[in-house]
């Protein structure tokens, strides 16, 4: 087997090297107590309680008793008892009626729901004036920047050709 050591985590990996000393308890069948710690230990690493079953071939409802302990949903119910048997006279007690309901105040809300919807139309109409606003002014900036790029592009264009020129002057002619 490769072993390898990193920091506080230690890995082994492989098959167990069986020209070596076998572990005790290699090759027997596990008590229904290491079944049961298996169990548990298998379940703490995130097995399902299927693939536990099929793995230790012991029943489902088994596995769920020993993971979920004794009081599992389902395993220990208690009879119903009559109403009579609590001491109790034969029947429940009255259930009190209920409160009439109120009515819905519908004009107070179809009121408040058509002061929301202008609300809203004028809200929508202020970020339209307010977008066309700032469109038009990313518009003027823009063409600002063109502007400028442009003068700088014919500034550094007659700083070249000037250069070029006095380049040429200095050059001896044949």
């Amino acid at each position: 087997m490769a072993r390898g050591e990193n920091g506080y985590i230690t890995v082994t990996a492989g098959m167990p090297d069986l020209a070596g000393p076998r572990p005790a308890g290699l090759g027997r069948r596990l008590g229904r107590a290491e079944q049961r710690v298996l169990a548990l230990r298998l379940r703490d690493q995130g097995w399902s309680y299927r693939r536990i079953s099929a793995e230790l071939a012991v029943g489902y409802p088994v596995i769920r008793q020993w993971l979920d302990g004794e009081t599992a949903p389902g395993t220990h119910l208690t009879p119903p008892t009559s109403w009579a048997a609590t001491g109790r006279s034969s029947l429940p007690p009255p259930v009190a009626p209920r409160a009439a309901a109120t009515p819905f105040p519908a004009a107070e809300s179809v009121a408040a729901v058509e002061r929301l919807a202008a609300e809203t139309r004028a809200l929508g109409e202020k970020i339209e004036r307010l977008a066309a606003a700032q469109a038009s002014e990313l518009a003027g900036v823009e063409a600002r920047l063109v502007e400028a790029i442009e003068a700088q592009h014919r500034s550094l264009t007659e700083k070249i050709v000037e250069a070029l020129r006095s380049l040429v002057s200095k050059l001896p002619l044949p």
